[in-house]
C-alpha cells in the first residue's frame, strides 16, 4: 500500500477520482511512474568492432494502477466504470506533500473490477505518449516589458511601485527540471513591430518569426512536445511566418539549468513586451 502519495485521475470531462490510502479507492500498487525505456538503433560496418549508434529516443510507456474498493462497493464500482472511458484523454496527477505533478495519459484498458460485494480489487491501464512528469504551474521570465511590483496586501506608506520597465538584450531562463523542455514565448505589441528572434547564445540556434505585429496584438509561440505553433490573437495561425528555411532555426528547447537567450526585434523593439514560460519536467517521481 502507498501511504505518502496521492494519485488523482481527471478525465476529459473534469471528473476526478482519487487513489490513495485514505480514499474509497485504496491504491495498492502503481507501475510505470519512475521507469523510462530508451530505444537505440545501431549500425555496423565490415570488420567493425562493436556497433555505431545511429538513433536514440525515449519510448512512450504504460502505467498500471492496482487497488481495492474499500467502502460502498457497488456504488464505487459504478463510479470507476462510468468515469474512466476507453481512449479517453486524462490527466494522472501525483501529490507529494505540497508538490503536484501530472502526466497526460490515454486509458487503454478500462477498470477490471472483481464482482464481489466487499473488497473488490481493480486494475486500470494507461498509456503516456510523453513519458515525463510535469510540475503544476510554469516558470515565467520577463524578457522585455514591465515586471509587476504591486500585489495585495500592500502597505501604502513610503515609496512603492506598480512595476519596473525591463529592457534586456540577454536573459537567463532557468529550467529547474531534470530534463529539457519546450517553452512558450508570448509577445505583446503596443504598436507596430516587425520580425522577432530568440537565439540561444551558446548553440546559436534560433527561432524567428518574420511578421509585422499591430497595436494590441499578442503572438504566442510554443515549442513543447506535440505543441509546436505560432498564433496571433488577431490573425490566427502564423506558422507560415516562421523562418523554417533558416539553417539555424529550431523549435528551441530549454536544457537543464541555465539557458542564455537573446531577444531581438528588427523594427520597434521598445514597442514590445515579451515573456518566456516553461514547464518543469521530471523524468521520474
Amino acid at each position: 500500500m502507498i501511504f505518502k502519495r496521492k494519485f488523482i485521475l481527471e478525465n476529459s470531462l473534469g471528473k476526478e477520482i482519487e487513489f490513495s490510502s485514505t480514499s474509497d479507492f485504496v491504491l495498492k500498487h502503481i507501475d510505470g511512474i519512475s521507469s523510462n525505456f530508451v530505444e537505440i538503433s545501431t549500425s555496423k560496418g565490415a570488420n567493425q568492432i562493436g556497433e555505431t549508434i545511429t538513433n536514440m529516443h525515449v519510448k512512450s510507456k504504460t502505467l498500471t494502477i492496482d487497488g481495492v474498493i474499500k467502502n460502498n462497493t457497488l456504488v464505487n464500482r459504478d463510479i470507476l466504470l462510468n468515469n474512466i472511458f476507453p481512449l479517453d484523454n486524462c490527466k494522472l496527477k501525483c501529490l507529494i506533500g505540497e508538490d503536484e505533478y501530472y502526466l497526460d495519459v490515454i486509458c487503454t484498458t478500462t477498470p477490471s473490477v472483481q464482482n464481489v460485494d466487499y473488497g473488490a480489487r481493480f486494475q486500470i491501464l494507461f498509456y503516456a505518449t510523453y513519458p515525463f512528469w510535469k510540475a503544476k504551474g510554469n516558470n515565467v521570465t520577463s524578457v522585455n516589458g514591465i515586471e509587476p511590483k504591486f500585489s495585495f496586501p500592500r502597505n501604502f506608506s513610503g515609496t512603492w511601485k506598480i512595476g519596473d520597465i525591463i529592457r534586456n538584450e540577454f536573459i537567463n531562463v532557468v529550467n529547474e527540471g531534470n530534463f529539457e523542455t519546450g517553452m512558450e514565448i508570448k509577445i505583446f505589441s503596443r504598436g507596430v513591430a516587425s520580425n522577432f528572434t530568440i537565439t540561444n547564445v551558446k548553440t546559436m540556434r534560433l527561432i524567428k518569426l518574420n511578421y509585422t505585429m499591430q497595436a494590441n496584438e499578442i503572438v504566442t509561440i510554443t515549442t513543447g512536445y506535440n505543441n509546436k505553433k505560432a498564433v496571433s490573437n488577431i490573425n490566427g495561425n502564423l506558422f507560415r511566418y516562421l523562418d523554417l528555411a533558416n539553417r539555424d532555426f529550431q523549435f528551441l528547447q530549454l536544457t537543464q539549468g541555465d539557458n542564455i537567450l537573446k531577444y531581438q526585434v528588427d523594427v520597434n523593439q521598445n514597442n514590445t513586451e515579451c515573456t518566456i514560460s516553461n514547464e518543469i519536467v521530471r523524468v521520474g517521481i
